[in-house]
């Protein structure tokens, strides 16, 4: 069992380190989402991630309608090295909530490093 000590977070990164071993989300620039269990990571966020899903949206305009044609493209990768430069953003998917988890939001992590809290649920 973690001592008190080992589960405060007392800086940005204290996130991070929890969510070690745990499935987390990471929304990138353009327009791409991963999705996978966080094996290791460093102080500038380089993040190694396994069983990872990939969701990339795009959107585009129809010449003749001119109406918003939003198409996503899913992949799945063994093991993935990202750039910690490419995100905006890391969530635990303990934390998130929507329709997908059904779990309540307590912290958003934005990579600019401050931490924001974003709702509760009891």
């Amino acid at each position: 069992m973690a001592s008190e000590e080992e589960s405060a977070v007392k800086e940005p990164l204290d996130l991070i380190r929890l969510s070690l071993d745990e499935r987390i989300y990471v929304k990138l620039r353009s327009d791409r989402e991963l999705r996978g269990k966080l094996h290791a990571y460093d102080q500038h966020l380089n993040m190694i991630l396994g069983d990872v899903e990939e969701v990339v949206t795009t959107v585009e305009i129809d010449d003749e309608t001119y109406e918003e044609i939003v198409r996503t493209t899913k992949r799945t990768v063994p093991f993935l090295f990202v750039r910690g430069d490419g995100h905006e953003r890391v969530l635990n998917h303990g934390m998130l909530t929507n329709q997908d988890y059904g779990c309540s939001v307590e912290l958003l992590l934005h990579i600019s490093g401050s931490i924001k809290r974003v709702g509760h649920d009891s």
